[in-house]
């Protein structure tokens, strides 16, 4: 009888995120060209308007960048926003343009300043930054739910894309209703249909 591995998201976290830690630079940018090739290689529409994010390095987080400049060789460029923290529960989607700065936010992670709010349920696609993945297309973020309380706001449809240095866990025991699964996981070896 094949035997089902159940984790919570508190034990995924650590383990994931030590994994994470103990890769050199080098392996890390192997990592991440691996992702590239998946996302060169992927066959999937062009939204009108997505959200992605900047890459948190110290936490080894992969870059979205390469399916944001597949997105952005189409021939109507999508509307391409950053999220921005305004409170302790709350994130909010911000248009980014050729001229838009940045500052980093309390976790270090670069946000924009001078941008527009985008409505979150006129976004048609979501790069999601995560640590872990299920086999159900659940994730495994930081624990501060922003992400969540965000996708509460989108569109249902809204397609929802992570970006993951490993293949998925059998399953995320403490799921709860809020939670919301990915659409797709891009993966160094291959990219994951929920």
């Amino acid at each position: 009888m094949n035997e089902r591995i159940f984790m919570v998201k508190s034990e995924i976290r650590k383990e994931y995120q030590q994994l994470r830690n103990r890769y050199s630079v080098a392996e890390a940018l192997e990592i991440q060209q691996l992702v590239n090739q998946q996302i060169h290689h992927w066959q999937i529409t062009t939204p009108q308007s997505f959200l992605s994010y900047q890459p948190l390095l110290s936490k080894r987080e992969l870059s979205p960048i390469a399916l944001e400049e597949k997105w952005a060789t189409a021939a109507d460029l999508p509307v391409k926003c950053y999220p921005k923290v305004i409170s302790a529960t709350e994130m909010v989607a911000l248009t980014i343009q050729a001229d838009t700065i940045y500052e980093a936010n309390v976790w270090g992670i670069q946000e924009p300043l001078n941008a527009a709010v985008f409505p979150p349920g006129q976004l048609k696609a979501m790069i999601i930054p995560l640590l872990a993945f299920d086999e159900k297309g659940y994730r495994v973020g930081y624990g501060k739910g922003f992400y969540d309380r965000f996708l509460e706001k989108c569109a249902p449809d809204v397609l929802k894309v992570g970006i993951c240095h490993f293949a998925p866990v059998p399953e995320i025991d403490d799921i709860h209703i809020y939670d919301v699964p990915l659409n797709y996981c891009i993966t160094p070896e291959r990219i994951y249909e929920f």
